[in-house]
């Protein structure tokens, strides 16, 4: 899988961060978007946030409709998608 560019404001870096109940969610969502080439990749969840696993799944803006689509499927476990800054 390929990671797109960042996207950067002015204020730093700015993606989507999804979080996860568990490590098993969380590596069966990062399969979902491998075979949807969803861009982004899983990272240590940011310590500002919470979640029941460790990891979550950092996304530039632009994959904003493929991870919707991604998301949006009735097998897909996940606690929230925001948008957060590093």
């Amino acid at each position: 899988m390929t990671e797109d560019n960042f996207d950067i404001s002015p204020f730093g870096d700015v993606r989507f961060v999804v979080t996860f109940p568990n490590t098993t969610s969380a590596m069966a969502f990062a399969a979902a978007c491998e075979q949807n080439g969803v861009a982004g990749r899983l990272v240590p969840i940011p310590q500002s946030m919470h979640a029941g696993c460790g990891q979550a799944w950092s996304a530039p803006l632009s994959a904003r409709a493929a991870l919707q689509a991604v998301l949006a499927k009735p097998e897909v476990n996940y606690n929230e998608c925001t948008i957060f800054e590093f």
